[in-house]
């Protein structure tokens, strides 16, 4: 995994408090957490990519991603800002950011993404509006998507300069 701090994107290594934060968060306030089998997966993948946001020595949230350099992709797979903190455009900053960091490609050696995709709940209107304010274009939805039997709609945006 290579493991970035927001908002300069500094190289960070990420310890074992950092990533109880991350857990605690995800459990928190994401709809689908991961499990610690996922999460062990994510953090020992050499093509994931995490964002850990703190500023003023207080954990703001983070950004997951799954990188396929074969395709040139990169996956979102997960956004966690407090929920005390959602609506504030806390998200969208970190989101834009992380956009523009991964065009650079600087992380992967000056290999280049192409663009990013991700899936949302059809009932996440808030992610949505987020997303589309971005530039993502929604490609195509899919019923029973999440475990719970929720629906999702995809999205994908091109990165290309």
């Amino acid at each position: 995994m290579k493991s970035f701090k927001f908002p300069d994107f500094h190289v960070f290594d990420l310890k074992y408090d950092h990533k109880i934060q991350i857990k605690d968060l995800d459990h928190a306030d994401f709809p689908f957490p991961w499990n610690d089998a996922g999460w062990n997966s994510f953090f020992d993948d050499q093509n994931s990519l995490l964002i850990y946001w703190e500023e003023k020595s207080r954990f703001k949230g983070f950004i997951c991603f799954g990188l396929n350099p074969f395709e040139k992709s990169a996956h979102l797979q997960k956004i966690c800002i407090p929920k005390n903190h959602q609506g504030q455009g806390e998200g969208k900053k970190l989101l834009l950011s992380t956009l523009n960091f991964i065009k650079e490609g600087k992380f992967l050696l000056n290999e280049m993404i192409d663009f990013c995709h991700l899936e949302v709940s059809q009932k996440n209107k808030s992610a949505q509006r987020l997303y589309e304010s971005l530039g993502f274009q929604k490609t195509h939805g899919k019923s029973n998507y999440y475990s719970n039997g929720e629906a999702a709609f995809f999205y994908r945006l091109e990165l290309k300069l």
